[in-house]
Parts: C-alpha cells; structure tokens; sequence
C-alpha cells in the first residue's frame, strides 16, 4: 500500500510564505523610512534658507544704514554662508512682486533644488534694493551710488 506524503510540501510552502511576509514588511519599512529621511531633509533646508534670509536682509538694512553714516558713493560687503543646503546649491535674489504695491514690493528669493518651493521673504520697503541674484557661498552685497541695494558690485 503506497500513501501519498504532503508533509514536506507543508515546510517549503511554510519558508515560502514566511520569506514573502518579511520581504513585503521589509520593503514597507524602507519605504515608509525613505519618505520620513525627505521630508526631514525640507525641513533642514527650509530651516536653514530662513536663516539665510533673516540674515541677509539683518545685513541689507545695516549696509544701508553704514552708507548712510559715511560720506561713501558705494559700500560693499562680503557675506559668507554655507556653500549648500543640505547637498545642493542655492541661490539668493532680489525680485519685484509682480503687480504688488504694498509695504512689501520687493522679494528675497532662495532658490534650491533641495526645496520644495522658493523660499521667499519681504523686503522692508525702508530698503531700497535692485534686481539682482548671486550664488549662496559667499555673495557680495553693495549700496550703489542711486540708492539701491543689490548683490555683486554696482
């Protein structure tokens, strides 16, 4: 009398179900824990961006104010900040709002591949500024002779 013996059928199928569970469950983790690693990325960047432009626009009005105090046609200063955020370039500019007259008619611009969006920031209209853009590292920042704040020389 031969019987037939499923057994052995019963542990393969047991390892192979077994490895199908871990592999979906490991795959979930990885990427649940990829999307936390960007969005603590943006954060970074954006945190680091606010920085930035709180300090260029600190800088900004105390150039204006120097130039003021001396007897100088032009006043230029050197900024230094990090060469990247977090990973990529960046760059700092000042743009008009587009059909905007309010207090705040002009713009600080940071631009970076490691931001969602540009992050942007109101020029006080107490401070004149031009059209201009510079790269992150270490822009210049110059008061010219009519009056206008903007970065490299005049």
């Amino acid at each position: 009398m031969i019987r037939s013996d499923s057994r052995a059928v019963s542990i393969t199928l047991n390892y192979t179900i077994a490895i199908g569970i871990t592999t979906l469950l490991t795959t979930g983790l990885i990427i649940g824990a990829g999307g936390l690693l960007e969005s603590q990325q943006e954060r970074v960047a954006r945190q680091q961006a606010d920085e930035i432009g709180a300090d260029v626009l600190s800088q900004a009005d105390r150039l204006d104010r120097i130039h003021e105090s001396t007897a100088s046609s032009e006043t230029t200063v050197q900024l230094e900040y990090p060469s990247r955020l977090v990973g990529s370039t960046y760059t700092i500019s000042f743009q008009q709002r587009a059909g905007r007259f309010d207090a705040f008619s002009w713009t600080l611009r940071i631009k970076s591949q490691a931001l969602t969006g540009d992050a942007i920031y109101p020029v006080p209209k107490s401070i004149s500024v031009a059209e201009s853009s510079a790269r992150g590292t270490s822009p210049e920042m110059s008061k010219c002779q009519n009056g206008t704040i903007k970065f490299g020389g005049c």
